[in-house]
């Protein structure tokens, strides 16, 4: 999983595990319950966001954003995917992507035109080259344009997308930027071994320090 070449400068190495924990019940992401290694470079100026975990698991993605110009690159995974991603077409990942584009809801995406998938050059990814448009909440239409590497990496046959988005009128200045970052996303399974399964949920956390206390003799 390691970058074949040195980020240009000033730009960050992103690496960061998933599927540590199960899903939360209140999350909008699923990122399966398999322990993957997810990485990427970011352009300097990007903030990078990862999973929270708390007592009733795992919630959020990994995402990176540079807030001041709206540009965005997420990982969305697909915990019910059924399909092969090698035999895949324009319309199987346009309903693919839909799905991570509407997370935080379907009504404000609108238009979303997949208009190529094709190899990456590196085995098992495949680009998607798409455009869409996000309705604001003061009523505005924003069109946005994007790529996307796609991959199918564990044992449970997940689909994940890497997925950008940034302002179309954007996009000729941005392009080679969100080229290089979608590029080097890279993911890769856990060796066994290396993470101690030992997720608590909060009621099987109590119970453990009630049984502690009781062993040495206090009281709850």
């Amino acid at each position: 999983l390691a970058q074949k070449e040195e980020p240009p400068f000033a730009w960050r190495v992103t690496v960061e595990a998933i599927g540590l924990a199960p899903d939360a019940y209140y999350g909008r992401f699923k990122l399966g319950g398999e322990p993957l290694v997810v990485t990427f470079i970011t352009p300097p100026g990007w903030v990078t966001s990862k999973p929270n975990i708390d007592y009733n698991g795992a919630s959020g993605t990994v995402q990176a954003n540079d807030y001041g110009k709206g540009d965005s690159a997420t990982l969305w995974v697909d915990t019910n995917f059924k399909g092969d991603l090698s035999t895949m077409t324009v319309k199987d990942m346009q309903g693919e992507l839909y799905k991570a584009l509407t997370q935080k809801g379907k009504n404000f995406i609108q238009d979303l035109k997949v208009t190529k998938v094709y190899d990456s050059g590196t085995p098992g990814y495949k680009f998607v080259d798409y455009s869409y448009d996000i309705e604001s909440a003061a009523g505005f239409t924003i069109a946005r344009t994007g790529l996307a590497a796609a991959s199918q990496v564990g044992d449970e046959k997940n689909l994940q997308l890497f997925w950008t988005g940034v302002i179309t009128g954007r996009w000729p200045k941005i392009q080679e930027d969100l080229f290089k970052m979608v590029s080097s996303y890279r993911i890769g399974k856990v060796p066994k071994g290396i993470v101690q399964e030992d997720f608590a949920n909060m009621d099987q956390s109590i119970d453990k320090e009630d049984i502690r206390r009781r062993q040495q003799g206090g009281l709850m």
